[in-house]
């Protein structure tokens, strides 16, 4: 089995040849977030409000996945603005940027690692990095990067997650794989330690944080989320046996809902 590890920062060719050689695995962990949100704000479209996107700017976004930041809230006649998408994935590149084209109307798609960007100092308005820093093995040497092609003025947002993400799920996964000690998401690029590495780069670094829980009521799709991942991409037959029985009974002992903690937010940063 692989270590879960690897889809962190640990391995760049797994992230990019299989966690994310298309949108399906990632499509499988949005849908339990899509279905079950008690937050009447879509996270989309409170992440575009973050961020006043100047008329004419340029915009770039490192790590698109399946580009729903640009195909919610947005039609063609309000996008007046030019964006790159970019992701270390190919696969996924060439998979979202057709889809983001229906509602934005300039827009190029580029394979690129966020740690060496091709791009000219000074070249965007806007960097956005959505949940995706903490997928690069030094998040340091991407944000150093996010602010050179960046002019001055400039806006960062990134958002990730804090050490209380999705704890039921973790418990879940735990007590049918054993526990790990394994670099999770906040410890590379979180709540708490991304902003001691923002604020060596950028000026008026601020969190905001994002109110929101899941009430899952499908048992199917709490095992497609967990199952989308290391250590449950891999799960044996039994396995898979035992985390149906797992969420059955948290189900049964809530009145058929099992509720998650969201520990969620992002980063607004200038240049």
């Amino acid at each position: 089995m692989e270590s879960p590890d690897r889809f962190v920062n640990r391995d760049q060719a797994y992230l990019r040849d299989v966690a994310y050689v298309n949108g399906d695995k990632l499509r499988a962990r949005t849908q339990l977030h899509t279905n079950y949100a008690t937050q009447s704000v879509p996270w989309q479209v409170w992440l575009q409000r973050l961020v006043e996107i100047p008329k004419g700017g340029e915009i770039l976004e490192v790590g698109c996945g399946t580009g729903l930041l640009w195909t919610i809230g947005w039609t063609s006649e309000e996008s007046d603005f030019s964006l790159t998408l970019t992701d270390l994935s190919a696969g996924m590149v060439a998979e979202t940027t057709p889809l983001v084209r229906r509602t934005i109307r300039d827009v190029k798609g580029l394979a690129v690692d966020a740690q060496e960007l091709p791009f000219a100092d000074n070249s965007f308005d806007v960097v956005v990095a959505n949940q995706m820093l903490y997928h690069v093995p030094d998040p340091s040497l991407a944000l150093r990067e996010f602010a050179r092609v960046l002019r001055r003025g400039g806006v960062l947002m990134a958002s990730t997650v804090g050490a209380g993400h999705l704890r039921e799920l973790f418990r879940i996964e735990a007590s049918v794989f054993g526990p790990t000690r394994v670099l999770r998401h906040h410890e590379v690029f979180g709540a708490q330690s991304g902003g001691d590495l923002l604020a060596e780069i950028f000026d008026g670094v601020a969190w905001h944080p994002y109110d929101d829980r899941l009430l899952c009521t499908d048992v199917d799709d709490v095992i497609e989320y967990i199952c989308s991942t290391p250590p449950g991409e891999d799960a044996s037959r039994d396995q898979v046996a035992q985390l149906r029985h797992l969420v059955e009974d948290q189900m049964a002992a809530h009145d058929g809902v099992l509720v998650v903690t969201k520990d969620v937010g992002a980063f607004i940063a200038h240049r």
